[in-house]
């Protein structure tokens, strides 16, 4: 990163940037999608096929970024691909109650480039999009509203956007880095381990503010109305569960180098994915540890959405992986360039 870029994003934030986009940056991936596909033939994935013949018209059941493949995938509950739409650099997407999906895509491949938020139908049309800065976090709320934090002139700030990708509730927040919206609220975290909620219905009003502690890496609206998952980025990182007024229910250290929740809805139970090794934990009620896989298929892990029956999709270089309720490896989808997120449809 260049001189001029550190005084833009301040230092704090830059290296926390780095580390939200290193597969921008991240090396071997040749090696590592040969991998990929090597590893789908020993766990019977099946390999990607387009989307043609009677499965184009199967329902999308998760959204998938192929960032180096500049394509959105649809895959159907058997992880075959039912839609393609080319979209340069994909890398954050968020599901839609009506079973489309945001995407927010790098138009030059730059992590600190501008950046654009894209509205796609269920059957991958494209709605609406809307220019953004560099890109933090991306959200969508239980009424399809996206909510951003990106980096604009002035420093971090947080919006929603309605179906037509029109901002109708921005602020300024310096630090901000990552953002979740539900029941009317949106939960933002800092850079300085400051939480903020604030009430989306009253945009005058003062927000709840919580010193939390670390640097904040993700939030997620948690397992019940008014709760929040937390997971901060410093030492062995914490994650925990808030309720409404942000009153710390529970903690604990999850002995990994994460940077994002992986929620499973409904439920008080939640993935973690290591960032720098093949390993991903589960905890359950009270931050039981339920589910320990030290020796997942790939590395490359980072991203990923809970599923049906406290099972797991995580997104790899290459390839979609799955694991069952018991932590166990599960047909999942290879053939990818590089996957960066991943996003299953509600309901």
């Amino acid at each position: 990163m260049q001189p001029d870029d550190q005084a833009r994003l301040g230092s704090g934030a830059c290296e926390l940037l780095r580390a939200f986009l290193a597969p921008f940056r991240a090396g071997g991936i040749s090696c590592l999608v040969v991998f990929a596909i090597s590893a789908s033939i020993a766990l019977g994935w099946s390999k990607v096929r387009g989307a043609q013949g009677p499965a184009q018209n199967s329902r999308v059941a998760v959204w998938l970024c192929d960032r180096d493949g500049d394509r959105v995938f649809g895959l159907d509950r058997d992880l075959l691909v039912v839609k393609s739409v080319a979209l340069r650099a994909p890398i954050e997407v968020e599901a839609r109650p009506d079973g489309g999906a945001w995407i927010v895509s790098s138009v030059d491949a730059d992590p600190l480039g501008p950046h654009r938020l894209s509205r796609l139908l269920h059957d991958g049309t494209l709605a609406a999009r809307t220019p953004l800065g560099p890109i933090l976090d991306l959200d969508c709320d239980e009424l399809g509203r996206a909510i951003v934090v990106d980096l604009a002139g002035a420093g971090a700030r947080v919006s929603a956007f309605d179906a037509n990708a029109t901002a109708v509730w921005t602020r300024a927040w310096p630090g901000a880095l990552c953002a979740a919206a539900a029941a009317g609220y949106c939960l933002v975290g800092t850079q300085a381990g400051e939480l903020v909620r604030f009430d989306l219905n009253a945009p005058l009003a003062s927000p709840l503010r919580l010193n939390f502690g670390g640097p904040i890496s993700d939030v997620a609206t948690g397992p019940s109305a008014g709760r929040w998952w937390v997971l901060d980025a410093s030492g062995a990182c914490r994650l925990a569960l808030l309720d409404t007024n942000l009153t710390v229910l529970w903690s604990r250290p999850v002995g990994l180098h994460a940077l994002h929740i992986v929620p499973t809805a409904g439920l008080e139970r939640v993935w973690i994915a290591d960032t720098t090794q093949p390993h991903v934990r589960r905890f359950g009620p009270g931050g039981v540890l339920e589910v320990d896989r030290p020796n997942m298929p790939l590395g490359g892990l980072d991203r990923g959405c809970g599923a049906a029956q406290g099972s797991g999709l995580f997104a790899a270089p290459g390839a979609l992986l799955r694991l069952d309720g018991l932590g166990q490896n599960s047909p999942g989808q290879a053939g990818f360039d590089f996957l960066v997120d991943v996003s299953a449809t509600r309901g």
